[in-house]
């Protein structure tokens, strides 16, 4: 990719803080590029309509250009294409989203492929949002998230195969999830996390952090 040229994309913002006196920086992730960092200065004083409110847990149609001099890419502009602002009426669920959101940026390296996780992970803000499915949808992302880096394990038998399939699809809007108890649910969510600990990825504590 050469320094000056124009990239566009989706985008959704895992992490935003002030950054100076009208600025914003902004950190997130897209399904072509993984995790993907901004600073945005001045977005509080150029309004609205070319910087529309870069809220937490809101996906953006964005357009950046790469500069190898600098750390951070050129925000040339941004579209809102959802709000997924009712997780706030779920405390649970925003301290779950919250987590995870933690756990992709610490995780997903910068300029490679992440479409599995960004769908993942964007199916699970729609239904937090809506108030549902809390331990349903963390192991979904987290079978995206093991799929996406080749760590998922190889079934020792055909059910084990149907299984991986079935959350996979799952994961990525392709089927509905299973009807697992609660109990198993939480089964799966304790191996996915022991996976993802083999692997060097220690997930946090389920409480919240500052955006």
């Amino acid at each position: 990719m050469h320094s000056g040229k124009t990239q566009s994309g989706n985008y959704i913002i895992l992490r935003h803080s002030p950054f100076q006196e009208s600025g914003l920086l902004l950190s997130g992730i897209s399904p072509e590029r993984g995790r993907l960092d901004f600073i945005v200065r001045g977005a509080k004083s150029q309004g609205k309509k070319k910087f529309p409110v870069a809220g937490l847990f809101r996906e953006m149609r964005i357009e950046y250009r790469m500069d190898h001099e600098n750390s951070f890419p050129n925000l040339k502009s941004m579209e809102l294409i959802a709000r997924f602002d009712g997780i706030s009426a779920h405390t649970s669920h925003y301290l779950s989203a919250c987590t995870l959101a933690k756990f992709l940026l610490d995780n997903t390296r910068p300029m490679l492929d992440s479409s599995e996780i960004y769908t993942a992970f964007r199916l699970l803000l729609t239904r937090y949002a809506e108030g549902r499915e809390l331990t349903e949808r963390a192991v979904l992302l987290k079978t995206a998230f093991l799929s996406g880096n080749g760590m998922l394990p190889e079934p020792d038998n055909r059910n084990g195969e149907e299984l991986l399939e079935t959350l996979f699809s799952a994961s990525q809007g392709m089927a509905e999830p299973p009807l697992f108890s609660q109990d198993y649910w939480e089964k799966l969510d304790r191996r996915f996390d022991l996976l993802l600990r083999q692997n060097g990825f220690p997930l946090l504590e389920k409480t919240p952090f500052r955006v």
